[in-house]
């Protein structure tokens, strides 16, 4: 019965989408961004895929899968993350332990493309604005 739970804890949680915190102006999907998103990793893609924020607001990932993923720039030497995947818990009755997280803050207006250096189909895009 744990284990239900557990899993339908860790399903509601890969789902979440990105957030936006503070931004000031516009408001709604149409403002532009906020200051900060979230990108959750879950069976092998980007969750959501694009994002957006103003400059100077941050993205974070957070790897969800067993196994392990990439935060990789296309442009080279923009940003580059290895996130280690979720660890099964020693309790057969408790979800795995959280994989891990990258955040970078986005200073400048523009389009990032990324994907990961271990699978092929995954990409994303965040985008920046003023």
């Amino acid at each position: 019965m744990l284990l239900r739970y557990g899993l339908l804890a860790l399903t509601i949680a890969a789902c979440g989408g990105a957030e936006s915190i503070g931004g000031g102006g516009g408001g709604g999907r149409g403002g532009g961004g906020g200051f900060s998103a979230s990108v959750a990793i879950s069976s092998t893609a980007y969750s959501p895929g694009d994002v957006s924020v103003k400059a100077g607001g941050a993205v974070t990932w957070t790897n969800n899968d067993p196994v392990t993923h990439s935060v990789t720039s296309d442009a080279s030497g923009t940003f580059n993350s290895d996130l280690a995947g979720t660890m099964p818990s020693m309790d057969p009755y408790s979800p795995p332990t959280g994989g891990g997280t990258f955040q970078y803050t986005f200073a400048s207006p523009g389009s990032y493309p990324y994907h990961c250096i271990h699978h092929a189909t995954m990409h994303g895009t965040v985008t920046v604005t003023p």
